[in-house]
């Protein structure tokens, strides 16, 4: 064991640096032009899929659908036959805006930020 990054209370784990690191595993990717001056081709499996079967089945249903008209909106639900109730009052002893003082406490003040005001 060994004194994990300067605690010597890891001495009991195994070191991670004291092991050989395992192989990287091969990229699934097609390597980077840094790693590699020559990079191989891209496979071919790229390139089909995007140009070929991406684009015909994409571009039919456009032409389609643009002509036909969108569809009519819902009606709107009928007004009320009375204004929306006013919102509730506020509880007594306690002002729109500003302080109030808490019952039973000294010195002791809640403030009132109500939005609108």
């Amino acid at each position: 064991g060994c004194a994990y990054n300067g605690h010597p209370v890891y001495s009991d784990l195994p070191c991670p640096f004291d092991r050989p690191l395992p192989p990287p595993p091969p990229p699934s990717l097609p390597p980077l032009p840094d790693f590699n001056p020559s990079p191989p081709p891209p496979p071919p499996q790229m390139p089909t899929p995007l140009p070929a079967p991406a684009q015909p089945p994409l571009s039919p249903p456009v032409p389609d659908v643009n002509p036909l008209p969108p569809p009519p909106l819902p009606p709107p639900p009928p007004p009320f036959p009375f204004n929306p109730p006013p919102p509730p009052p506020l509880p007594p002893g306690i002002p729109a805006g500003g302080s109030a003082v808490i019952e039973g406490k000294d010195g002791a003040f809640l403030y009132c930020l109500l939005p609108g005001r």
